[in-house]
């Protein structure tokens, strides 16, 4: 004060002068110190006399900009880690309110029992491995003459037609149509349920769903089929909270591998480890491609090629993509591979072209028919396959199928010692793109074995469904629901008293 009245100068004329360059804050929305602390350029810039103070730069353009005038703490978070501060768990509360709100039931008489399929949808865009053994077990279940009821809780555009239209491949629709309903709960949110239904889950929060329709029934137990641990899709929040609650509840487990269901024994997960507990398992189908010495002869006469499992989207986090590009990026930098290599990656939703490193490329092809994955896998050398979760996947082990030396990594019991087991074919890398490189580059050495690597191929156990959904496995896993079709079924001579 005492300088402005001396001077006779304006309190604004001060600021501009004398207070600005000492860092005082002019008025309570805008803070002088933490404008030029916060934001380096501008104080470079007054420091070369662009600018008098760092408010005459916000006033030009620092709010054009969307600087910010003052310390607030949550403006500085978004700012520097928009993701970090959004207030994501007011949709996930949405999400997850719909996820456990009450079913509403109606009783009904039913003349036959009737097993329930709950499922988030019937889509055969996203039906993988794990679809595929939903279906062939449902295909079972019509054979043997059971009805069945399909529960779609997760797809609000799926239809009855288009259900039809999505298994037609699998199951013959006009054979077994008076043994198959359809109902989308989104739609149709008021189930009419009865004491001989029983139900059948094929994910977790499709569990929660049939345990609460189970109440409605005389067997509060629903079978579950287990084809993953899937905590694994989600981070450390409520969801996944909540499917640690869902494995504690009254259910039969169907395992997608004896590995799987040994994970779940070793890590305690549910109660299906403990003593008294009724569990099964089943191997699936992995698709054999036997490959030809013959034609692994002529490769050297055209391209080499590796084929990168790559699935770069958000529901496929678990294959490690950023990992394995990585891995591939710093094999390809430091010249393991020669100049006739050719990368190519399948799995993905769409088609993708990406720069690698070095003018190499990555082609990655969406999801191919079966018939022309089994042909595509013949063409190639090297695999690689990541999966960061406690089911091995199908894919790596089609690939080894396939006479390629496949790049795998470690992850809980599946060590150097449990690929060795499976197939000489697969290499085990740490999960580190440098580990990652390192096994490329032997791979590419071994690879040059075609003898070597049609006879160390990987050769599945199990070769059809029918291995699998035997008419034994089948009764023995719907006595456990108490499931009342013995009648029927033993006029047909397909269960076992």
């Amino acid at each position: 004060e005492e300088q402005i009245s001396g001077n006779k100068i304006s309190a604004f004329e001060h600021y501009l002068k004398i207070g600005g360059n000492k860092g005082y804050s002019p008025n309570n929305w805008f803070d002088e110190d933490f404008y030029r602390s916060f934001y380096e350029d501008v104080e470079f810039l007054i420091k070369d006399r662009f600018y008098l103070c760092g408010l005459e730069h916000y006033i030009k353009i620092g709010r054009f900009e969307e600087r910010l005038p003052f310390k607030k703490t949550f403006d500085i978070l978004n700012y520097k880690f928009n993701y970090a501060v959004k207030p994501s768990g007011l949709q996930r509360y949405k999400d997850l309110e719909n996820k456990i709100s009450e079913i509403s039931c109606d009783y009904v008489h039913l003349d036959k029992p009737r097993l329930n399929f709950v499922v988030p949808t019937m889509d055969k865009n996203i039906m993988f491995g794990g679809y595929i053994s939903l279906l062939e077990f449902i295909k079972r279940i019509l054979e043997i003459g059971i009805n069945i009821r399909v529960l779609v809780h997760d797809d609000s555009h799926m239809n009855e037609k288009y259900f039809c239209y999505n298994i037609k491949d699998k199951i013959d629709i006009n054979k077994y149509k008076d043994q198959i309903e359809f109902q989308n709960i989104i739609k149709e949110p008021v189930i009419e349920i009865g004491d001989k239904d029983r139900l059948f889950a094929y994910s977790a929060y499709s569990a929660l769903i049939a345990h609460k329709i189970a109440k409605y029934t005389e067997e509060e137990k629903f079978i579950y089929l287990i084809q993953e641990d899937e905590r694994v899709f989600y981070s450390n929040n409520s969801f996944r909270a909540m499917i640690d609650y869902i494995y504690n509840l009254p259910m039969v487990a169907v395992f997608n591998t004896y590995d799987l269901m040994e994970y779940f024994k070793r890590n305690k997960l549910g109660s299906f480890w403990q003593e008294g507990s009724k569990a099964f398992y089943f191997e699936p189908v992995i698709t054999q491609i036997v490959p030809l010495l013959l034609k692994l002869k002529e490769q050297p006469k055209r391209a080499k090629r590796l084929l990168f499992y790559a699935r770069p989207e958000f529901h496929a986090e678990r294959n490690l993509f950023e990992l394995g590009l990585s891995g591939l990026k710093e094999a390809i930098k430091k010249g393991y591979f020669s100049n006739n290599w050719i990368f190519d990656g399948i799995g993905a939703a769409k088609d993708y072209k990406i720069e690698i490193s070095n003018g190499k490329y990555l082609n990655i092809k969406s999801k191919m028919e079966l018939d022309e994955y089994k042909k595509a896998l013949l063409d190639y050398d090297i695999g690689l396959f990541l999966m960061y979760a406690p089911h091995h996947g199908l894919v790596g082990f089609e690939m080894a199928s396939a006479g390629m030396i496949v790049v795998v990594n470690k992850f809980d019991y599946r060590d150097e010692s449990y690929f060795a087991e499976k197939s000489k074919n697969f290499v085990v890398a740490d999960l580190h793109p440098y580990s990652i490189a390192e096994k490329l580059k032997l791979a590419v050495e071994m690879s040059e074995n075609y003898s070597a690597r049609v006879q160390n191929a990987y050769k599945p156990k199990v070769k059809s469904w029918d291995e699998v959904f035997t008419n034994e496995f089948i009764t023995d896993v719907l006595k456990e629901i108490r499931f009342i079709s013995n009648l029927v079924a033993m006029s047909k001579g397909t269960f076992k008293d």
